[in-house]
C-alpha cells in the first residue's frame, strides 16, 4: 500500500496492526474474523473503498483487530498467518488472503498450514519462515491482547468498527458503512 508522505504500516500502542498516518486526526479499527461471513463481505467492500479514499491521503488510519470467535482454532492460524506475515512486511496482503480463501475453501483447507505456505510462496514471502512463526504462536499473546480490548470496548459481534480521535485508548463502536466512517473522517479534518 502507498499514499501520501506519513502513510505508514505499523502497530498503535495497543499492539494493533494500522494502516495511515498516525498523526491524523481520527483513527478506526474494525474488529474482525477471517472466518466470519460478514467480515468477508465487509472486507471486500466498505473497507477497501475506505483505505483507498481516506487513509491513503493520510486523513484516518485503520487497524486491524483479529478475533477468533467464528472459526476458533482455524480463526487463530489465520490469525497468526497474517501476523507473521507482518514480519515480512504483509500483513496487510497475507489479510487479504485469508479472506479470499476463507470465502472460496472450507475452513479447515483454507487455513491448512500448507496452503498458508503455497500462499505466502504465490506472494514472494518466505512460506517456510511464515509456517516456522505460526507454529511457535508468537503471536498468542497478541490475539489475547486483541480479544481483551475488544471485551473492554463493548465488541460483542464482528465485523464491529470503533473510532479513536487522538487519544489511542478511547475507543466508542460506531455503525461500520462507507457512509459513515466518511461523514466521521471528513468532520474530524475541521
Amino acid at each position: 500500500s502507498s499514499g501520501v508522505p506519513g502513510v505508514v504500516r505499523g502497530v498503535d500502542v495497543n499492539g494493533i496492526p494500522t494502516l495511515g498516518d498516525p498523526s491524523a486526526p481520527v483513527h478506526f479499527v474494525t474488529v474482525s474474523d477471517y472466518a466470519c461471513p460478514h467480515c468477508q463481505d465487509y472486507h471486500e467492500t466498505d473497507v477497501p473503498r475506505f483505505i483507498e479514499d481516506y487513509v491513503l491521503s493520510g486523513q484516518a488510519t485503520f487497524g486491524f483487530v483479529l478475533t477468533t470467535g467464528t472459526g476458533q482454532f482455524y480463526s487463530e492460524t489465520a490469525s497468526q498467518a497474517a501476523l507473521c506475515a507482518g514480519e515480512q512486511g504483509a500483513f496487510w496482503e497475507m489479510s487479504d488472503e485469508m479472506f479470499r480463501l476463507a470465502r472460496t475453501q472450507q475452513l479447515a483447507s483454507a487455513f491448512s498450514l500448507d496452503q498458508i505456505r503455497d500462499s505466502a510462496n504465490e506472494m514472494s514471502l518466505d512460506g517456510d519462515m511464515l509456517i516456522e512463526c505460526v507454529a511457535s504462536n508468537r503471536y498468542a499473546s497478541s490475539l489475547r491482547q486483541f480479544r481483551t480490548f475488544a471485551n473492554d470496548n463493548g465488541v460483542n459481534a464482528t465485523p464491529t468498527v470503533l473510532v479513536s480521535y487522538g487519544d489511542a485508548n478511547r475507543w466508542t463502536i460506531v455503525r461500520r458503512d462507507y457512509e459513515t466512517l466518511k461523514q466521521l473522517t471528513e468532520a474530524a479534518q475541521r
